[in-house]
């Protein structure tokens, strides 16, 4: 983990936490399900197919189409609402679509599976296909995805929340999560990020800053215990806050 890092680093846990807490922990009945995503582009714009009735969007982002597809056939209001947090934190972006596409299975084109492939209208170029789109496009529609649809996680942990976006479009992404919150009251997002442009849309309150320990492990502290939070208080943005000094100078107290 590096200095910089502003993070919660924790294994991968797909299936509902009884299979780590215990089948009848209380900590189960309250978290639920809990993924961590980390998002590959080139496996978002790959096509896709299930044969489960509710798909789900995998943690690298495969699947973003099937579940799209879903959405467009059985709750088009989901579908919606993914197109347009999009557009507002992608304002080159008009439309999603979802295509049928076969995926050869062998030589003989009757083996071929009918799969699901993105394609999206920009402003300057239609009916683009998901692997010409930008790596912040395909993550920010594959997170959109995984929030609006049925299988949702109640925990979402999330590996570099900023991936590839814009320092404005990182900002807007907060704004809008913090709006579907609220329509998903029962779902938690905990964030790795290295950008102040995403802590600027964040209570001081609600970061936790690390900082590793040179025998070994990691400390942390919320950064409202900045020495200097209380002073800055109204004057200084959380990322401004982030960025005065040194983890190591204040978390462990080496400075």
């Amino acid at each position: 983990m590096e200095d910089s890092d502003v993070q919660v680093q924790q294994a991968r846990i797909q299936a509902p936490l009884r299979e780590v807490w215990g089948r009848n922990s209380q900590f189960n009945q309250l978290i639920g399900s809990a993924v961590l995503y980390r998002f590959d582009a080139r496996r978002i714009a790959d096509v896709s197919f299930s044969s489960e009735e509710t798909p789900s969007v995998e943690h690298d982002g495969f699947n973003t189409a099937v579940v799209l597809a879903a959405m467009k056939l059985e709750r088009e209001e989901a579908f919606a609402q993914v197109e347009t947090e999009l557009r507002r934190i992608v304002p080159s972006v008009l439309r999603v679509r979802v295509r049928r596409v076969r995926i050869p299975q062998g030589a003989s084109e009757a083996t071929a599976i009918v799969g699901n492939k993105v394609f999206l209208d920009f402003k300057d170029a239609a009916d683009v296909p998901a692997h010409a789109a930008s790596e912040g496009t395909l993550v920010t529609l594959a997170l959109l995805t995984a929030l609006c649809s049925p299988t949702r996680p109640r925990v979402l942990l999330l590996d570099d929340i900023d991936q590839s976006l814009h320092p404005q479009a990182q900002a807007q992404l907060m704004r809008e999560l913090k709006n579907l919150l609220v329509g998903f009251p029962e779902v938690q997002i905990v964030a790795t990020t290295h950008s102040p442009y995403i802590l600027d849309e964040m209570e001081p309150s609600d970061v936790l800053v690390f900082a590793p320990r040179e025998e070994g492990g990691v400390a942390y502290r919320r950064l409202s215990e900045h020495p200097q939070a209380a002073q800055l208080k109204g004057m200084l943005t959380a990322g401004q806050l982030w960025t005065l000094d040194p983890e190591s100078r204040w978390v462990l107290g080496e400075g």
